[in-house]
């Protein structure tokens, strides 16, 4: 990429269709632009401090998304892994809560049980 189609792509920057890893070049290209600015003693572009911004706040939400989404794989294991008692004391325990907060008298889970 030559300069003058970094300093167009830097100064248009539009985020959306992009990657996470083409946003980061971007990001680190914008980010040697300015410290050679402020090495240099040469005032920073507006433009530039905004490019900076849109790119971070960018990344950042792609990157919320990778780890949410790790998450979700996690917790989709875990309950995976339970044993039949474990999800059933997890269920009892839901039921309880959601019978609180609805004001019902909670059932004895023998009797839960009993009628399935």
């Amino acid at each position: 990429m030559n300069a003058r189609t970094l300093l167009n792509e830097l100064r248009e920057v539009a985020t959306s269709g992009k990657g996470l890893d083409e946003l980061m070049v971007l990001s680190t290209q914008a980010q040697a632009l300015r410290n050679t600015y402020e090495a240099k003693g040469v005032p920073v572009p507006e433009w530039l401090d905004e490019t900076n911004r849109t790119l971070n706040g960018r990344i950042a939400e792609l990157n919320r998304d990778i780890l949410e989404a790790r998450l979700r794989e996690i917790t989709q294991a875990e309950e995976a892994l339970k044993t039949p008692g474990e999800r059933r004391a997890a269920l009892a325990t839901e039921r309880q809560r959601l019978e609180q907060m609805l004001g019902k008298k909670a059932e004895a889970p023998e009797a839960v049980g009993a009628t399935q």
